[in-house]
């Protein structure tokens, strides 16, 4: 079904309908201090959902509506769970997305976490009874064992363990600077599968670096802990900008069942959400910041009366999630390169492709995000070779739009690969991209 805008109309879809409505030529002032307030704390949600991404919100919530994106799911959970972002800050990548954010909402019972003193770390208590020595090196036989025992977890159930890490300092600033000054920001998980016939260590899921860690509480039953050790686990929380959880998923004939979790945040994270929240001075620079962008909102005559637009996609970039291993549904690395650049793999899947254009104005941005959200032809290839595409979600942020390809994990050929995505017949990824449309 069409969507997008033809004139002074704009076509959508509700409840599965096809509807349409008139656009507002005269559009309210876009820099109220409420507007501005509001693209500041969408700007700070969209940054944490587009951070994860791989999928990771696929089947998070289980009150998704019909019809409903994982990402208007997301953002209908979290948009108050943020604080405000600068559009500055929004752009430099390793700033961080400051909140509390929900990860999951669903009907299985919340991993709770039962150290009440966020100065330590975190120590989600997974219930299942635990009455022997904890040994050494504890399997994940010996760990489902237990837990299905409690009665509370299935065979196949699936655990996700969360980690959201920002290093630096002077966080929140409304101005970073564009290098970032020293900011690292790190988004990762890991999983296992409930299976008393696993053999393999609890350790072993994290390769290298270990950041969980399994420990028995007073109760005598087993609980994960974050820590790169047993022993520094509440040293290493008090570092950086710290959050953690831990997910339960499960599937079924009627869907995939989770666990409502939120993240849980270090002392540090939790000053510089109070700052952000609450400090005056903060916010006004924010909304400040906002305020000397471009328009907010494309006025006068309307997309289809502006100059055709020519404009080279090489400085772009697209976001993928790569999985060395033969498994696409096991946790990987995501990768930034560049339009034109290739993915280097000697064995691996490719899932969840996010395209991301910068434009020169605002109003080219929503020229292009109009026409790929009434996109009837999109067509992705790896290396020549066409790769089936279920959804494509489109946002925008200022000048730059977001293109998110839901694709079944695909498996990468051996060596170079290079990605290509067309819309309407309009080459818009690859090494002599250039868009022109009017």
């Amino acid at each position: 079904m069409a969507r997008g805008s033809v004139g002074d109309v704009t076509f959508y879809r509700d409840g599965g309908l096809q509807r349409a409505r008139s656009r507002n030529r005269q559009p309210n002032n876009p820099r109220s201090n409420k507007q501005q307030t509001q693209r500041a704390l969408f700007s700070n949600c969209v940054k944490f959902y587009k951070l994860t991404a791989s999928k990771f919100f696929k089947f998070a919530f289980e009150n998704k509506k019909v019809n409903e994106s994982d990402y208007n799911a997301f953002m209908r959970e979290n948009l108050k769970r943020g604080v405000m972002m600068s559009k500055t800050a929004f752009y430099v990548e390793p700033y961080p997305a400051l909140g509390n954010w929900l990860m999951s909402r669903g009907s299985l019972a919340t991993i709770r976490n039962t150290n009440d003193d966020n100065t330590n770390a975190p120590v989600f208590d997974l219930g299942a009874a635990y009455t022997e020595t904890l040994p050494a090196n504890i399997t994940i036989a010996q760990i489902s064992t237990a837990m299905v025992a409690s009665g509370r977890y299935e065979v196949g159930d699936i655990i996700t363990l969360v980690k959201y890490l920002a290093n630096g300092d002077n966080i929140p600033t409304a101005t970073p600077s564009a290098e970032g000054d020293g900011l690292q920001t790190n988004f990762v998980f890991w999983q296992f599968l409930v299976d008393p016939n696993n053999t393999n260590t609890f350790a072993s899921i994290f390769g290298e670096l270990q950041r969980f860690y399994i420990v028995k509480t007073t109760q005598n039953t087993l609980a994960i802990k974050f820590g790169v050790s047993a022993q520094s686990g509440d040293e290493e929380w008090r570092l950086g900008y710290t959050s953690a959880t831990i997910i339960h998923s499960r599937n079924t004939s009627s869907g995939l069942r989770v666990s409502t979790q939120e993240l849980t945040i270090n002392p540090r994270m939790t000053a510089a959400i109070e700052t952000a929240a609450t400090d005056a001075n903060y916010k006004s620079a924010v909304l400040t910041d906002w305020q000397s962008s471009g328009l907010a909102i494309l006025q006068g005559e309307g997309l289809e009366l502006l100059d055709p637009i020519s404009y080279n996609l090489t400085t772009s970039k697209y976001v993928v999630s790569l999985h060395e291993t033969s498994d696409p549904s096991s946790a990987g690395d995501v990768y930034n390169i560049p339009f034109g650049g290739v993915l280097t793999s000697s064995y691996g899947y490719i899932t969840a492709p996010q395209l991301q254009y910068d434009f020169k104005s605002e109003e080219m941005a929503i020229r292009a995000q109009t026409i790929l959200q009434a996109a009837e032809t999109p067509v992705l290839r790896i290396d020549g070779d066409v790769v089936p595409i279920s959804n494509i979600e489109v946002s925008r942020i200022e000048t730059v739009v977001f293109v998110e390809l839901t694709i079944a994990g695909q498996q990468l050929p051996e060596g170079v690969s290079t990605l290509q995505f067309t819309c309407n017949g309009i080459d818009w990824a690859s090494a002599t991209a250039n868009v022109n449309f009017t």
